[in-house]
């Protein structure tokens, strides 16, 4: 007796369908590029400020205390501080990252940060490390 492995004319149109699919869905879909990691670079955030409003990121930067280069007015308080990533600039409130830090007399000491993303006076980000 002859084993019968299918009708190969079925097995095509199957495999024609999932190429098919797999290629409409895209490559976030087969979990490539689909997740967010949360690092982030300040300009990018700025660039494309409403993708990343309410997300969570980490921002690896120098400390800026309430002396460096971000424009505008503290978003949350006059106690935020800021951070400087090389490629941008961005308030951020929330407590202190580290014991020892001076916001007033900031020495450009290297930090790392987590906070949600939101939207200050002016349409620019900030970090909110409260949350």
């Amino acid at each position: 007796m002859k084993k019968r492995h299918g009708n190969p004319a079925s097995l095509l149109i199957v495999l024609a369908a999932l190429v098919l699919l797999s290629a409409c869905l895209g490559p976030g879909a087969a979990g490539q590029g689909s997740t967010f990691d949360g690092k982030a670079t300040i300009s990018l955030i700025n660039e494309n400020l409403p993708e990343y409003l309410g997300r969570k990121v980490t921002i690896t930067g120098f400390f800026k205390g309430w002396k460096g280069p971000c424009d505008g007015v503290p978003p949350v308080s006059r106690s935020d501080w800021m951070i400087d990533d090389g490629t941008g600039c961005a308030y951020v409130a929330g407590p202190l990252p580290r014991p020892g830090l001076d916001s007033a007399a900031p020495a450009d000491e290297p930090v790392v940060i987590t906070g949600v993303v939101g939207k200050g006076p002016k349409g620019r980000a900030f970090i909110d490390a409260r949350r």
